[in-house]
Order: C-alpha cells, then structure tokens, then sequence
C-alpha cells in the first residue's frame, strides 16, 4: 500500500492549489506564463493543422519571433517543413508574431500510443439482454452467434 494514495477528487484541487501558487510566485509566475503560451500556441496549430498532422505535431517552444516543433518522424517533418509558410501566415493572422518555423523530430514520441477518445458506450438493460438470450439459439453458428454468446456472457449477473 503507498504511502501516498491517488485521489481523484483531489487531483482538480492539488491542480488549481499548484497554478495558484505559481501565478503568485515571482519567478514561477514566468514558467506558468510560458506554459499558458505554448498550450495557447498549440490550440491554435490544431486548429490550422486539422487531423493526424495536427495531433502529431507539438509546440516546443516559442522564442522571439520563431516558433520550434517537435514531430514524431521524418515523414512527418517533411510535410510539415512544407506547410510552415502558411502556418506562419495563419498563426500571424491568428495575432501571433512569428517570422519562422523550425520542425524538430523527437522519435521518442514514436513510441507513445496515441490518445483516443473514450467510447461512449449505452449500457444493455435487462430487456436487451433478455433479447439476445432468446435470439441465440436461432443463431447458426459463426461470427455473430460467437458475438452473442460473447454479449451475453460479459452480462452474466451471476
């Protein structure tokens, strides 16, 4: 048992006890800025660099007027390095200052799964349960009659 249980309830709290703490901290007030650009930089890419490009991509950094990101291939560098011109154009046009794009590749990212989002999911009520108990042996066997049994096995109360 650890020490230091997981509270989910508390997550939030700890979170907002953290950004509090940081924004009233002279020097840490720097970091949490920082922080706060790049998220803001990266909401705005996602929305420039729809799809897979745009979740590969990362705003590393932003430094003077130039803007580093980091990607997890060389393919993905590529086509990047392609769009940085009218990225700049639109992160500009976004209110931005950035007169350049530099694309880093972090293959290490590779490597993480991406995140998905979760299903959403009806439960099956008694009713649908009691359904497919009675359609099963009309079933012929195969791939649905195996989905069903399947069904009706993970709804087992027993």
């Amino acid at each position: 048992m650890s020490r230091f249980p997981y509270h989910p309830a508390r997550k939030s709290a700890d979170a907002s006890v953290a950004i509090q703490w940081l924004s009233t901290e002279p020097r840490a007030a720097s970091v949490l800025d920082a922080a706060r650009r790049l998220l803001a930089a990266q909401e705005t890419l996602q929305r420039l660099v729809p799809g897979a490009m745009g979740q590969a991509c990362r705003v590393a950094l932003i430094e003077d007027a130039r803007m580093v990101l980091s990607v997890p291939s060389a393919a993905h560098a590529a086509k990047l390095r392609q769009l940085a011109p009218t990225i700049t154009r639109k992160m500009n046009e976004k209110g931005w200052n950035l007169t350049e794009i530099t694309v880093k590749i972090q293959a290490a990212r590779l490597q993480t799964a991406p995140q998905r989002p979760p299903k959403s999911v009806n439960p099956l009520g008694t009713a649908g349960v009691q359904a497919f108990s009675e359609i099963q042996p009309a079933i012929h066997p195969g791939p649905l009659a195996d989905a069903i049994a399947r069904l009706l096995k993970r709804h087992d109360p027993g």
